[in-house]
């Protein structure tokens, strides 16, 4: 049986307006196993003012997460094709990068898009389609003439709805009976904090320890001795990932410790699966490891203030 990839189209957005180059820009990417994974792959053509042509090929391996994040790119989404409709690649990922790399990232008189106006990285990603296409690698479930507006429209639709619903995470903070230094877990949801679906990952202490107490589907607002919840914003990967990370992450210090808080607790916990986060590209910290103590202890008062003039759960932003 021929060797199968999963394909997709990303839409990828500068993070510096600085920076030459349009504001958006489109990739194929690739994956045996799973976009997120380091066996993933994005590849692109894009404007670059240090060649004499100006446009180049790019070719990187890894976490797509990853790879938009080292070249200054916000990934956006990916518009994955229908199982039923393809395109599976008939090449595994090595073919296939010897395939792009052997693409011209010009025009040259070669636009199957038939769309108006100059080159760009869309009309490429179209081109590249339309020839694995024509050689039997890929099934396109349309006409290279259709695709760009289609393409568009669904990106107009992810961009709309499925960033509005994603994935969301937050620090909770509780008494737990200690005043000074409450304890602090990671919250995450898929819809909102007062939900009865959120997940609670945090470390506590056992007479042999930390140890892992991750709860799911549970209803914060129940929590006797909740203060409150600071949102800490989107993420960019669904629940399973980030699942999958913190469980990567022992409750024991051991090894790095990015909050260089001198004692290791709940605190420290989780501002190191937070720094992981980031690290991968999942997430995107608003300060350095260092300073997210710091800050969320000066919005723990805020939390408190509020809890006591209100029936409701506190949220405010970190």
């Amino acid at each position: 049986m021929a060797p199968t990839t999963r394909f997709g189209i990303a839409l990828l957005k500068k993070l510096d307006r600085n920076r030459n180059g349009p504001e958006n820009q489109w990739a194929l990417v690739a994956h045996p196993t799973d976009f997120t994974a380091r066996d993933a792959a994005l590849y692109c053509a894009t404007e670059c003012n240090t060649t004499m042509s100006g446009w180049t090929i790019l070719i990187q391996r890894g976490s797509v997460l990853q790879t938009a994040r080292e070249l200054h790119w916000k990934l956006v989404g990916i518009l994955e094709f229908d199982n039923r409709n393809g395109p599976d690649v008939k090449m595994n990922m090595t073919e296939l990068d010897q395939f792009v790399r052997w693409m011209d990232p010009h025009m040259n008189g070669c636009d199957p898009s038939g769309e108006s106006g100059g080159w760009s990285s869309l009309k490429w990603v179209i081109r590249v389609l339309n020839i694995l296409h024509e050689a039997n690698k890929v099934k396109i479930p349309l006409p290279p003439a259709l695709m760009g507006a289609r393409i568009r429209e669904r990106a107009d639709y992810l961009v709309r709805e499925e960033f509005r619903k994603k994935p969301a995470t937050g620090v909770l903070v509780d008494d737990r009976g200690r005043t000074i230094s409450p304890h602090w877990a990671l919250v995450a949801h898929s819809t909102n904090f007062l939900t009865a679906e959120t997940t609670v990952y945090q470390i506590v202490r056992t007479t042999t320890g930390w140890a892992t107490r991750h709860k799911s589907n549970v209803y914060l607002p129940d929590a006797p001795t909740l203060i409150g919840v600071i949102d800490l914003g989107h993420i960019n990967v669904p629940l399973t990932a980030l699942s999958s990370h913190v469980v990567e992450v022992p409750p024991s210090k051991g090894g790095e410790n990015p909050s260089a808080l001198f004692l290791w607790d709940c605190a420290a916990w989780t501002i190191k699966v937070l720094y992981g986060l980031h690290e991968k590209g999942y997430y995107t910290l608003a300060c350095p490891a260092q300073q997210v103590y710091s800050r969320v202890l000066e919005r723990v008062g805020t939390l408190r203030a509020m809890r006591a003039s209100a029936n409701t759960m506190p949220i405010i932003h970190f």
